[in-house]
């Protein structure tokens, strides 16, 4: 009898503790304004804290796990509008010409310190640029300087400019300048996401040389330069150095990777690089 008497006081000595871990974490993790809440204002918060991370943990990891799954379910549902936004932008212009590249501000005065020199760091991003020319790059693009401009060309052959004194706002857009890239490069893995694209830009006395990747025939490419004399209203390109020799894909080595097949363009005097 004595025996099933203390199992009995175990049993309820437990269902009360449970009831009163129950009361204790809805009490520690209250949030509304009620007798619960005036009480905790008594309680330190440094004590507040320790319930929390020790005796209450389950609780308290459990409502910090429902408003992560909140903060989720917000963020993918505005992933999904901007995919939605983005895929109708593609629709409009199917062949990638958009007549603004919008560019928005994601980090704002970094300080980066060198050994000798302390910069301002802001970076800007855009969604409208998605073909990276190497296996992990989102998008590759090169830039400019040309008096109060900045020319922006992408490497799969987009050509846009936009303003220095529009790197001091929040965001700004760059506009697309039409070429006649297309009636001259007319491979279509230049324009995709692959390893075949622009490999430089250089200006020059008023004229803007583009290296690119040019296919002489199927599986055969070399490194060749287009030229044209700047204009913001139309890129009329002409051919300026095309080797007559190319490295075939498959060749003596067996393998050849385009992406890292030079291009980099620089002024020469007197045989000295100028820069």
């Amino acid at each position: 009898m004595k025996i099933r008497f203390t199992k009995f006081k175990i049993f309820f000595l437990i269902i009360i503790l449970f009831f009163l871990y129950i009361l204790g974490s809805k009490f520690i993790n209250n949030t509304d304004y009620n007798i619960f809440f005036k009480i905790k204002t008594f309680i330190p918060n440094s004590v507040k804290l320790h319930l929390k991370n020790t005796i209450f943990i389950i609780p308290t990891l459990k409502k910090t796990i429902n408003e992560l799954e909140k903060k989720n379910e917000f963020l993918r549902h505005t992933l999904s509008n901007k995919e939605i936004e983005l895929k109708r932008i593609k629709n409009k212009f199917p062949e990638r010409i958009y007549p603004f590249i919008s560019f928005y501000i994601k980090e704002k005065n970094k300080i980066i310190k060198s050994k000798h020199s302390e910069y301002v760091f802001t970076k800007f991003e855009t969604k409208n640029l998605d073909n990276g020319k190497a296996s992990d790059a989102v998008a590759s693009a090169y830039i400019e300087e040309f008096n109060d401009k900045i020319l922006l060309v992408n490497a799969d052959g987009i050509f846009s400019y936009f303003y220095k004194k529009n790197l001091s706002q929040n965001k700004f857009d760059s506009v697309t300048i039409p070429t006649n890239i297309k009636d001259i490069i007319k491979y279509h893995k230049f324009y995709i996401k692959s390893r075949f694209g622009i490999k430089d830009i250089l200006i020059d006395d008023g004229k803007l040389f583009v290296s690119y990747s040019n296919q002489l025939h199927d599986y055969c490419y070399n490194t060749s330069i287009l030229v044209a004399d700047i204009n913001f209203e139309y890129l009329n390109f002409n051919k300026f150095f095309v080797p007559d020799q190319c490295v075939k894909k498959n060749n003596d080595l067996g393998w050849v990777n385009y992406h890292i097949a030079g291009g980099r363009m620089v002024n020469f005097k007197d045989n000295k690089n100028t820069i």
